[in-house]
């Protein structure tokens, strides 16, 4: 039985979805890489796909 082992100094990118006490929701981002450059495109990148995601589910849940 092969077993596979992530590297601990390999990092992963993640996004976390956080949701405030008055029903507002964030998001934390981490991105990797070695261009900071790319990373900080990539960031911009991601964070307005969530934010436009996040508008279009909220018009949806405002129009039910």
């Amino acid at each position: 039985m092969d077993k596979e082992f992530l590297s601990p100094t390999k990092e992963l990118n993640s996004i976390k979805l956080i949701r405030g006490q008055r029903g507002n929701y964030g998001w934390e981002v981490k991105l990797v890489g070695e261009d900071e450059k790319e990373i900080v495109g990539r960031l911009k990148d991601v964070d307005e796909e969530l934010s436009k995601t996040h508008t279009e589910l909220n018009i949806k849940e405002v129009n039910k």
